[in-house]
């Protein structure tokens, strides 16, 4: 194409402004690609969102049919140190029994929880 070229300055000049305005349609293509990326990369952790979500809740209603199976001593035992935030001698104290039933309550407790939760996962 060199003799549909006009060139009315320099050829340094030229060449110069020639590799300036290549190199900024290469930097808006990438910015175009990596715009897009982050598009896909927010979309993906929108949608990773949404399944922890589903499977926090998921996890919720396990942990509750769980607990509904429990005793209701060992129930109320393990609802007090877990969710309360009582200490063993605390819950005891409150229950009437010695700190020794809270942790056996408790464990039990931990047990049928944790087989239930596995059953399903």
């Amino acid at each position: 194409m060199r003799e549909e070229i006009e060139i009315h300055s320099s050829v340094k000049y030229y060449l110069l402004k020639t590799c300036h305005n290549q190199f900024l349609q290469h930097v808006r293509r990438n910015k175009r690609e990596v715009s897009l990326l982050e598009e896909i990369k927010w979309e993906t952790l929108r949608n990773l969102q949404v399944e922890n979500k589903e499977e926090q809740s998921k996890n919720v209603r396990l942990l509750q049919a769980g607990l509904e199976e429990l005793p209701p001593r060992c129930k109320e035992a393990f609802l007090l140190s877990k969710y309360d935030k009582l200490k063993y001698k605390e819950i005891a104290e409150e229950m009437g029994i010695s700190v020794k039933t809270v942790e056996i309550h408790i464990s039990k407790a931990l047990s049928v929880l944790r087989k239930r939760i596995s059953l399903f996962l």
